[in-house]
């Protein structure tokens, strides 16, 4: 078994490869959409099918071109013609036609549910991409497990008071006119100040 190495990429390719997902993801997030939309379509379909089925004839206003509309009522209301695909109909009952809407609808649910796991795969296959890319672009070493080695430096006293600028002196005694505490505070307020 060979083992990759963590340089198989350059960090172009890495930053290309994390557009790609990116544009898949989006991608993915509108046929969710679409997917979404084809379900509520269908479940106004089935209550306006259930609906249907309550009474033989129905009196409606029937719209004549544009602008005009004239009375008039449905007829046969039991009677649906169901497309079954590739421009195949079917005359069939509302009770057939909800049947056929039920199954329908159990595909298109089972489509979003397969399309909600797939964006959830590759919303965390782009993490996973974001943690190579931020690890691939530091140029430090890595300890065992992966985190950046750093050093702990010590500083002395004298060190730290000749650290201290002109700007932050001037700062300090600014907090401390306001404060207005003795002046052992403020040595304090200085150390931890520059230790945070």
């Amino acid at each position: 078994m060979s083992e990759i190495t963590q340089n198989t990429l350059s960090p172009e390719a890495k930053k290309l490869y994390h557009a790609k997902l990116e544009r898949v993801i989006l991608n993915t997030y509108e046929t969710l959409t679409t997917w979404k939309k084809y379900e509520s379509d269908y479940n106004a379909l089935k209550t306006t099918l259930e609906d249907l089925s309550q009474e033989t004839e129905y009196r409606i206003m029937v719209p004549i071109g544009k602008l005009a509309f004239m009375p008039g009522k449905l007829v046969h209301t039991n009677e649906i013609l169901a497309m079954l695909g590739d421009n195949w109909f079917a005359e069939r009952s509302t009770k057939q036609a909800i049947g056929i809407v039920d199954r329908r609808l159990e595909m298109v649910r089972k489509t979003i549910n397969d399309l909600e796991i797939q964006l959830e795969n590759q919303k965390t296959k782009i993490g996973l991409t974001s943690d190579v890319l931020r690890f691939a672009n530091m140029e430090k070493e890595v300890n065992e497990e992966g985190l950046p080695i750093v050093e702990i430096q010590e500083i002395e006293e004298n060190e730290l008071q000749s650290r201290i600028t002109k700007d932050e002196k001037n700062n300090l005694k600014h907090s401390q006119e306001q404060i207005g505490q003795s002046q052992g505070s403020f040595t304090r307020c200085r150390y931890i100040i520059l230790i945070n």
